[in-house]
């Protein structure tokens, strides 16, 4: 019999510590940002200013298997670029497309850059960012991203 209490209570004190030393973790938000810094959860449609270009930073490193991207010009055309980085401060460029009206891009984990032959979905930070797409003109960048 007391040996039962011993075991119950090893038992006890084994679980309470899986469950606090798991509560303890941190926690990194999945979340897409825009130029207003706001976090939100893995999706964001941004328009630019007049003449302006328009970036989007993107924090998931937990969950990123698809990333898609659709920038549009009002008129004009743009230049879209891929970043990755693991800080929020050194970026590689992973992928330069052409100007164009109309910018679509796919990345799964197999797709990798043309710049530098590496998925962005393997990076914690990932930048996308639309040119100015020509005087008076504005872009909608459009930049969701599907987890596992």
């Amino acid at each position: 019999m007391f040996q039962h209490k011993w075991l119950v209570l090893i038992l006890i004190l084994l679980t309470f510590f899986a469950v606090t030393s798991d509560a303890q973790k941190p926690q990194v938000a999945d979340c897409v940002s825009g130029s207003t810094g706001q976090c939100r959860p893995l999706g964001i449609r941004q328009v630019s200013g007049t003449n302006a270009a328009n970036t989007v930073t993107i924090n998931a490193p937990n969950i990123m298997q698809i990333l898609v991207i659709n920038g549009v010009c009002s008129a004009g055309t743009a230049a879209l670029t891929v970043s990755a980085g693991v800080d929020m401060t050194n970026y590689l460029t992973i992928d330069t497309v052409a100007a164009a009206a109309t910018q679509t891009k796919q990345y799964l984990p197999s797709t990798v850059g043309a710049g530098i032959a590496l998925s962005p979905l393997g990076f914690q930070w990932v930048q996308v960012s639309m040119a100015t797409c020509g005087a008076g003109n504005t872009s909608t960048l459009t930049v969701g991203v599907k987890g596992i």
